[in-house]
């Protein structure tokens, strides 16, 4: 394939992509847009290295968002001030509105805004593991075998990750629900 062909590929993926991984950098990283951001570019030379070996007859978004998840972690692994990106304030906003926590519909933006907030503040209670998978779980329908798979764990740890996570949220009386 030609060099062109080659940069309007990766221009390509960048424009259907670069939001959604910035977003979960985003959320994995405590809302610091800075190391999101230097994580989504990492990212994308991650595909710039890769492009000519993967299959570009589907969709990129899977590949795209196991390798963010992985870099993700390392860097979270690496870092010795994690602590204060658990504490931070989150800045993202979820794609539909969050479920309040008894279940009645929101009728007033200005109680969405504050109900965002508190989701927030109640995500940033989770260890940056269990938010992960919390993340992936029920911000990206990830299943927990694509799970395990993207992050490199065991099915089981998983699960318990994602149970003592789900656990923490409904003590703060949010309703979870694994459909």
């Amino acid at each position: 394939m030609s060099r062109g062909a080659d940069s309007a590929f990766l221009a390509e993926q960048y424009r259907l992509h670069a939001n959604l991984v910035f977003g979960r950098c985003l959320v994995m990283g405590g809302g610091d847009r800075a190391w999101a951001e230097d994580v989504t570019h990492e990212v994308f030379i991650r595909l710039m290295e890769h492009a000519d070996a993967l299959d570009r007859s589907s969709s990129l978004a899977p590949w795209l968002l196991t390798v963010a998840y992985r870099l993700c972690a390392n860097r979270l692994r690496h870092e010795r001030s994690v602590w204060h990106r658990v504490r931070a304030a989150l800045s993202w906003q979820p794609k539909d509105p969050p479920t309040p926590p008894d279940g009645e519909p929101l009728a007033d933006p200005a109680d969405s805004e504050e109900l965002a907030a508190e989701l927030r503040r109640s995500l940033a209670t989770l260890p940056p593991k269990e938010r992960a998978v919390v993340t992936m779980r029920y911000l990206d329908g990830a299943s927990q075998v694509q799970i395990a798979q993207m992050l490199g764990h065991s099915e089981g740890y998983v699960s318990k990750l994602l149970t003592r996570a789900v656990a923490r949220l409904r003590e703060r009386h949010w309703k979870v629900n694994d459909e």
